[in-house]
């Protein structure tokens, strides 16, 4: 029973690692504004082009570790 548990409580934290920076991409997304109608999205305006992007900026302006924001309080709900 406890080594069903473990391997469970394992199971969890590998898909968290892999599917976290997901979560930050889209997180990141729905929290940037979208440009005033009637306005051109030149570049200046919006922040990031989409889920790609977003993981790109974030991992070249924060690195690995931007990436992985707030997994900390994720690993401890999923234990």
């Amino acid at each position: 029973m406890l080594s069903d548990a473990l391997g469970s409580a394992t199971a969890g934290v590998i898909s968290r690692l892999i599917t976290h920076p997901l979560d930050t991409a889209k997180a990141r997304l729905q929290s940037t504004e979208l440009p005033k109608a009637g306005t051109t999205t030149n570049g200046l305006n919006v922040s990031y082009r989409g889920p790609l992007d977003v993981l790109r900026q974030t991992y070249h302006v924060e690195g690995i570790r931007g990436l992985y924001r707030g997994f900390d309080a994720i690993l401890i709900g999923q234990l």
